[in-house]
């Protein structure tokens, strides 16, 4: 039994490698990923995010910050302060 299909054919295959990156690819394949690669790799890294900055809402916790301790997450209310909070389920709503 053949170790590949017949349709590979029995001739060598000669892969070449990206000078950027350091893949292989046969001829063809190396002549379009060099144009993409050259574009792709010539780009600056993109930026980290900084969660614990984004994170941060108030003074008290921005103290608790610098002095590395774990900040609590406390959600910012998108409708503002002017909601009224139900007794009975805890939720806010507008003013009727």
């Amino acid at each position: 039994m053949p170790e590949h299909p017949p349709e590979f054919g029995d001739e060598a295959v000669n892969l070449i490698g990206c000078d950027h990156c350091g893949r292989k690819f046969n001829e063809k394949a190396h002549a379009k990923h060099i144009k993409v690669c050259a574009i792709v790799g010539s780009k600056q890294p993109k930026k980290q995010f900084n969660a614990k900055a984004n994170r941060v809402v108030d003074s008290e916790q921005e103290s608790l910050a610098k002095m590395g301790e774990r900040v609590p997450y406390k959600k910012k209310d998108k409708y503002g302060e002017d909601r009224v909070q139900c007794p009975h389920c805890m939720r806010k709503f507008g003013e009727v």
